[in-house]
């Protein structure tokens, strides 16, 4: 091949290349399948429209897919008294429908949207602070709530997280977007396979306004158990699925966010600083957590997220009693009552259940409070039995704590253990014991029965210590055991 034939080579292999990459961005911008682009702009045209839409609905309107700045707006038009906000666990609270919150709260505003984050409460708080209007707000918190980074779509109104996390006080500890990322993705041959498959389904109509305007639709009423062929927005904000979703529910796993992590100092600090700020503003806050759905507390299930999501629960219950504020709910179906035909799937509650949950007297004081326990040498401490490495040893159970005038505590009342170090023991039913395995506890008649290691205590294989040895033991590495105690 001669110079003059390379270079026209090479010239046809740029051209051709360029021309290829081009028809790569215009399919991945109008095709859109994550809708950050063409489709963003086209909907925003219609949010507006929408929203007011929405408000002024009998029942409400389709879904409408930019369900955050539909929210944005909703919270900037909303002349209501209440607000509701979290993840799509949040998201059945309602208005429009009879509820056990709304017997309390009075007329709600939801403002839950999907994956939701802490950094969407800072959003949706901030733009509370000056609404004259919002008398309560009812966080609904779920495991991975009080941690950073733990989603990213709130990145959409990323400018108004970093205003209002400056107005509440607090260091942005939240991963900012990139946006040249975000351009480098028209390039990105995965998302140029999603775009080829929406171009599959839409052709040409993706130019069309109907898909648009069909969303101004307002529906009639209709049975919200079975659902219509598309999601529903209700005129307050709060979310029917379609009828697809609910006749077929995804895996049961309850896995969706939880990690090794538990809630994070730092964005606990930061949720205490925007309930400061709203209370300020003379606004109520409170605190909410719905259960999941029982099938995820099976003896069966994995252990792992069982136990991070009971901690999890704890630490709320924690932060709650230290900003003094009241908490409702709790993640276990079986502190509401909640069952199995209760749920939409492994995470997300049905009405039915959310009914369950006692908002009685949030208004005027907390309904629970952590009592802490010391494990210590003062207790009755007996030597139960042993296995391989391993002692077991007992406690009167309705001697560590009793309120003057009534009776000893419940057993389910009974939260977590942690050792000296930190370090958490596992809450085991009696049925499911195995011997042999160190750092669990559980409840045998009336009394708690706790497996100690010998590394821990020093003790030889097969030694029976004496109740004195035990209390030594306990002494050097004092136990904390925490209640949920109920107020009269």
């Amino acid at each position: 091949m001669t110079g003059k034939n390379t270079k026209k080579w090479t010239v046809g292999f740029l051209l051709s290349s360029l021309v290829l990459l081009m028809i790569v961005v215009a399919i991945n911008f109008i095709y859109d399948p994550g809708e950050v682009y063409y489709k963003k702009i086209r909907k925003e045209k219609y949010l507006d429209a929408y929203v007011n839409t929405l408000v002024q609905s009998k029942v409400g309107l389709p879904f409408f897919s930019n369900e955050r700045q539909v929210k944005y707006k909703l919270a900037q038009l909303s002349t209501r008294q209440s607000y509701v906000m979290g993840s799509s666990r949040s998201m059945d609270f309602s208005s429009y429908r009879a509820s056990s919150l709304r017997d309390v709260a009075g007329d709600i505003t939801n403002l839950g949207v999907s994956g939701g984050s802490f950094e969407d409460l800072v959003i949706y708080s901030g733009l509370l602070l000056d609404k004259p209007n919002a008398k309560n707000v009812y966080f609904v918190l779920d495991p991975w709530t009080l941690k950073f980074n733990m989603d990213s779509t709130w990145q959409q109104l990323e400018k108004d997280y970093t205003h209002y996390a400056g107005i509440f006080g607090f260091t942005s500890q939240s991963t900012n977007i990139s946006h040249v990322n975000k351009y480098k993705n028209l390039l990105n041959f995965h998302y140029l396979s999603r775009s080829v498959e929406t171009m599959s389904k839409e052709k040409l109509t993706v130019f069309s306004n109907t898909a648009y305007t069909r969303t101004l639709e307002e529906v009639n009423d209709f049975d919200f158990d079975k659902g219509l062929k598309t999601p529903v927005t209700l005129n307050d904000g709060s979310h029917v699925y379609d009828e697809a979703f609910i006749k077929n529910p995804p895996v049961f796993d309850g896995a969706y966010k939880i990690s090794d992590q538990y809630a994070d100092p730092n964005t606990i600090e930061a949720f205490g600083k925007i309930v400061k700020a709203l209370n300020n503003k003379g606004i109520k806050t409170f605190i909410v957590m719905v259960p999941y759905n029982p099938l995820v507390f099976l003896e069966t299930h994995q252990p792992a997220i069982k136990e991070h999501i009971r901690y999890e629960e704890q630490l709320i219950i924690k932060t709650a009693k230290k900003l003094g504020i009241s908490y409702f709910g709790s993640f276990d179906p079986i502190n509401i009552g909640c069952e199995q035909n209760d749920f939409h799937d492994d995470k997300h509650p049905k009405l039915s259940c959310l009914n369950k949950i006692n908002f009685k007297n949030a208004n005027d004081k907390v309904t629970d409070k952590i009592i802490e326990i010391h494990m210590d040498e003062k207790l009755d401490w007996t030597y139960d039995s042993s296995a391989q490495g391993i002692v077991y040893v007992k406690v009167p159970y309705d001697k560590l704590h009793q309120k003057p005038g009534s009776s000893p505590l419940l057993q389910e009342k009974m939260a977590t253990m942690e050792k000296l170090n930190g370090m958490k023991l596992s809450h085991i039913k009696s049925n499911s014991w195995q011997n042999g395995v160190a750092d669990e506890f559980y409840f045998s008649g009336k009394e708690i029965i706790i497996s100690i290691s010998n590394n821990d205590s020093g003790w030889d294989n097969g030694h029976r210590p004496t109740n004195e040895e035990i209390k030594n033991h306990f002494l050097k590495n004092p136990y904390t055991a925490t209640y949920m105690l109920e107020l009269e």
